[in-house]
């Protein structure tokens, strides 16, 4: 858990002060030994649907939850 409410809470608290609080997130997906490169293709048609291709194969990563 990140405790990310908090974290607003403390950085409300410290706004107009001398040490401010910035929030930051990242992710990462960890290499699958399948080159030192990947591609994504992404098309919206005219209707609005979304499709995303991607050149990964996942290995426990979720790709299919996080895309």
């Amino acid at each position: 858990r990140l405790g990310y409410a908090g974290w607003r809470a403390e950085q409300a608290r410290r706004r107009g002060t001398s040490r401010p609080v910035g929030i930051g997130l990242s992710a990462y997906v960890e290499g699958t030994g399948l080159g030192p490169f990947e591609g994504a293709d992404v098309r919206v048609d005219p209707g609005g649907a979304v499709f995303v291709h991607v050149g990964v194969s996942a290995q426990g990563q979720a790709h299919e939850t996080t895309l």
